[in-house]
């Protein structure tokens, strides 16, 4: 059975944020998208990340920064765009 993991995300602002993002890992897209649900962002990982994370060995944070520069510099910033895994001990 697959872990299901989540990232909170408490919007700070008047905008509503993605309803998708991807994930990142070594600066690499791992192709798996987190789906914002209420008041956080799940998501499912590939199983040798996965097992890094269950042993806490990773630390998920987001980055506001990605989204297109056609959109508001106010939501650009406001938002998240994706989620950044790195590894806890590097």
């Amino acid at each position: 059975m697959r872990s299901d993991f989540f990232k909170l995300y408490f919007a700070a602002s008047r905008y509503r944020p993605p309803s998708q993002i991807y994930i990142f890992y070594n600066r690499r897209p791992l192709y798996t998208p987190a789906f914002f649900e209420r008041d956080r962002y799940r998501f499912v990982l590939p199983r040798e990340l996965e097992e890094k994370m269950l042993a806490g060995e990773l630390i998920a944070d987001f980055s506001f920064t990605e989204l297109p520069l056609d959109q508001d510099i106010g939501k650009r910033m406001a938002t998240p765009c994706s989620i950044i895994l790195s590894d806890r001990y590097e």
